[in-house]
């Protein structure tokens, strides 16, 4: 009977470790309606360099010239229109 209860609770571990995994799965490879995690990350990092070269760019300019954050539904429509359904 106790080794019966060691399997049962090494296969509930297994399960949950499974669960995590999927999830995690799910989460990295986005779907057909979203942004995949990848993008949103690359996205993101983006962002934050535009940000940080705006402060540089601005004072280098007389903040006359500044760069622009875009977020992906912006980027897809003007470099992905018509090339992907």
């Amino acid at each position: 009977m106790e080794e019966l209860q060691e399997n049962v609770n090494v296969i509930n571990s297994l399960e949950q470790n499974f669960n995590t995994a999927k999830i995690l799965s799910d989460v990295a490879k986005g779907n057909k309606k979203r942004i995949s995690f990848e993008k949103y990350v690359l996205t993101s990092c983006l962002n934050e360099v535009l940000s940080f070269a705006n402060g540089w760019f601005k004072t280098a300019t007389g903040n006359r010239y500044f760069f622009v954050n875009l977020n992906f539904a912006v980027l897809k429509y003007f470099f992905w229109r018509g090339t992907h359904s």
